[in-house]
């Protein structure tokens, strides 16, 4: 079996060099190695050596970023060997006979679906894999659209997924990654640009990168038509992560797709609703807009339904009677969460927070809050449940069990629809909380809603008698400082682009990864943002409890 070390390099001729006479120098049968020397287009082309293929292409961006992932790809393309290993300028091969060592390992496995990796020395991790030409068959090598910190893990968490992974535990190939050179340093700074391995990885083991794999994955099950099972003994960290991580994606995908996002508006927030179709649908692909029978809105945007129930209406009964009628509407979908929105407000982050699936949550109602505690008259133990919420079915069936009750119609106490889901989980006994991650400023909190005023359950904000606050400054402060991805009032177009924005600065600082987190963790990680310390309430047993 001939083994081709596909390098991707640049501006390190000495470095390549010495990569090359290390391999060759070490192997049992040089003649059976092949090295493929990929340099950029325009590049200054290094000294020739002998066994070396040389070949060059353009340097891939993607808005601005180097991907170098694919490289490896267009290196093999002009491999002629059976075997593959990502390989690079600053390796050194330590062990004689290594290349007949990954050969034997190699010809265990029948149908060749392995990868198979050494210690190349703090790292213990398969960062320079080898693979077969029949895997590259089936899956490819090394994809285009990631940075090339990544093509390893590519490689490593799809042979973590089919149980195939060889360790020569007793073979060196050393990974000399020192140094202070030109490449080095924009590799460096490739990194900081995109926010660090953090963030990094977060898009790595996001739904959509892991269902990419997932369809290589099925490819190389077919292929691999031995019944051979080979991985470490024992399971080392970097494979146990993998498969988690991957499971944690595909887990909160599912129930994703067993989500159905949902706007309740009437025709004048059309253009409202419209600016943030693009954030709605890409939790899921799939929006429900819910309008009054006489004020209907329609559009045709693919993925998004409307329809109409009840009447117009701000305040009062016919207000109440229109949320009731949509809260039924929701039981005829067959989904099993809702993520209710009104026309100003959103999630921000495409991936809805796994915390929200937990089985221990999952008859709670979550919503967001004003931030600021003052008196009221209401007999429950918060003013008002604010958009967005999100509740499961059940909770759903509860709630409508109690909306006969004559207490729980439009009185002084609940005219508005914020007050009326209050009231409808306090009067069936459903659990509500707050979104650790939400952030509300509503009209009312400014002071400009006239019956809550005369009513007396909104008195003027302390530090803002005109009713002048800039609640969309407040917001931004919190989804850049805090990470908070559910948001209300966002009236405008350009507020929402501005919290979008805020959103990014965040992730790129370090975000959590929200599909792998539970409520715990995740109240923790928010604890230990140092710019702002965020507010979860707890209503359980009737108590206010701050974290």
């Amino acid at each position: 079996m001939r083994i081709s070390l596909c390098t991707p390099t640049r501006k390190r001729a000495e470095r390549f060099a010495g990569m090359v006479n290390s391999a060759r120098a070490t192997a049992i049968l040089p003649e059976r190695v092949e090295v493929i020397c990929y340099q950029d287009d325009g590049e200054l082309r290094y000294p020739k050596m002998d066994g070396v293929k040389y070949a060059n292409g353009p340097r891939p961006t993607n808005h601005g970023y180097t991907q170098m992932s694919g490289l490896w790809t267009r290196a093999w393309e002009h491999a002629t060997g059976d075997i593959a290993m990502l390989c690079a300028d600053d390796v050194e091969f330590v062990t004689p006979g290594w290349d007949e060592r990954v050969r034997e390992a190699f010809r265990s496995v029948p149908d060749r679906i392995v990868m198979v990796y050494t210690p190349t020395g703090n790292d213990i991790r398969p960062v320079l894999p080898f693979v077969s030409r029949e895997w590259i068959d089936a899956a490819g090598f090394t994809p285009d659209h990631l940075q090339g910190w990544f093509a390893d893990e590519w490689i490593w968490a799809m042979a973590a997924d089919i149980d195939r992974a060889i360790y020569l535990e007793d073979v060196i190939i050393r990974h000399n990654q020192w140094g202070q050179d030109e490449t080095y340093i924009e590799g460096q700074r490739a990194r900081e640009r995109q926010g660090g391995l953090q963030p990094m990885r977060k898009k790595f083991y996001s739904i959509g990168e892991v269902k990419k794999r997932d369809a290589l994955v099925k490819k190389l099950r077919v292929a691999a038509t031995s019944p051979v099972r080979c991985v470490p003994d024992p399971l080392p960290q970097w494979f146990h992560d993998s498969v988690i991580w991957s499971a944690a994606a595909r887990e909160h995908g599912r129930r994703i797709e067993n989500t159905l996002v949902v706007v309740h508006c009437w025709a004048g927030d059309k253009d409202m609703v419209r600016n943030a179709l693009p954030v709605h649908l890409a939790h899921n692909g799939k929006v429900l807009v819910l309008s009054p029978e006489d004020s209907p809105v329609k559009m045709r945007v693919k993925g998004v339904e409307c329809r109409s129930a009840g009447k117009r209406g701000y305040f009062g009964q016919v207000s109440l009677d229109r949320q009731r009628e949509h809260l039924q509407m929701l039981l005829e979908y067959p989904q099993e969460y809702f993520l209710l929105n009104d026309a100003d407000s959103v999630c921000l982050e495409p991936l809805i927070p796994a915390y929200l699936y937990e089985e221990k949550h999952r008859g709670t109602v979550w919503s967001n809050e004003v931030g600021e505690w003052r008196p009221h008259i209401s007999p429950y133990p918060k003013m008002a449940m604010q958009p967005p919420y999100f509740l499961h079915r059940s909770s759903i069936e509860r709630m409508l069990s109690v909306a006969h009750l004559p207490h729980v119609r439009a009185h002084p106490i609940t005219p508005y629809i914020d007050w009326y889901m209050l009231a409808l989980c306090e009067e069936a006994g459903v659990k509500h909380r707050t979104f650790p991650d939400g952030r509300s400023f509503p009209a009312w909190g400014r002071g400009e809603i006239a019956e809550t005023q005369a009513l007396g359950q909104e008195p003027k904000h302390e530090h803002d008698p005109d009713g002048k606050m800039r609640g969309d400054l407040d917001m931004k402060h919190h989804v850049m400082n805090a990470g908070t991805v559910f948001v209300h009032s966002v009236k405008h177009k350009e507020i929402l682009d501005m919290l979008l924005e805020a959103r990014a600065q965040y992730i790129a600082k370090g975000a959590p990864p929200l599909n792998t987190l539970s409520i715990e963790e995740y109240v923790h990680q928010k604890q230990e943002e140092e710019t702002v310390r965020v507010q979860v309430a707890s209503w359980q047993e009737g108590d206010r409890i701050q974290i």
